[in-house]
Order: structure tokens, then C-alpha cells, then sequence
């Protein structure tokens, strides 16, 4: 499963979950709230944790697999991916076993993990 995570509407980035999906990736663009709609980053990490257990609840549904999932930020998207995954991290990483890897260059991050329960 990809999420990915972008400064702007999944109506403008929409192409990334197509490109993903003729790649045989189940994908997720989601939007979360901006400025003005909400000037605390708490927030905007917030949707985006929302959006990530919702997709973990029905992936399977799609043929994903919720045991590996890959969170994609690009632009200030880095920036949310990175505290998202950390959010994630501390409330999972008590039950589970997990192994992550980091990609990030100036632009992009994307964040893999997978775990068993």
C-alpha cells in the first residue's frame, strides 16, 4: 500500500495513485486540511494518521496488504510523511516488529515498513 502526501489536493496530484496502480501498487492519495482551513501542523498530521488507519482497516479489500505499507511525501509532504510515521511508530512499535527504511532526499520521502503481529 502506498500513501502519498503532497502540499496540495489529491484533485491536482491524482495521477500519483494512477501511476501507482498501472504499477500493480494499491494506492491512497488523500487530502488533509491547509492553511487557512487550519494553521497547526497537529492537525494536518493528524488527517493524514486518520487517513492511514482508515486505509489499513479496508486495504485488503483492494488486494493490499496492510503489513507493508509505504508512506510518500514530496514537499512539504516530507515533512508530514516523516512526523506522520513517527506517530505511527510510537503507538505500533509496542505490539509489533517492525523494520522500516527512510529514503529522503531534498524533495521526497518515502518511508517503508513492514511488520508482523
Amino acid at each position: 500500500m502506498k500513501i502519498f502526501i503532497n502540499y496540495c489536493s489529491k484533485d491536482k496530484e491524482g495521477f500519483m495513485g494512477e501511476f501507482f496502480q498501472k504499477h500493480g501498487f494499491v494506492s491512497v492519495v488523500e487530502n488533509y486540511r491547509l492553511y487557512p482551513e487550519t494553521d497547526n501542523i497537529d492537525e494536518m498530521v493528524e488527517d493524514i494518521y486518520h487517513t492511514f488507519q482508515w486505509a489499513l482497516n479496508i486495504i485488503a479489500i483492494y488486494g493490499g496488504n496492510g503489513s507493508q505499507f509505504t508512506l510518500i511525501g514530496h514537499f512539504v509532504g516530507v515533512h508530514l510523511a516523516t512526523l506522520t510515521a513517527v506517530k505511527v511508530l510510537k503507538i505500533m512499535i509496542p505490539k509489533l516488529k517492525m523494520n522500516f527504511l527512510i529514503l529522503l532526499n531534498k524533495y521526497l520521502i518515502m518511508i517503508n515498513i513492514y511488520y508482523k503481529i
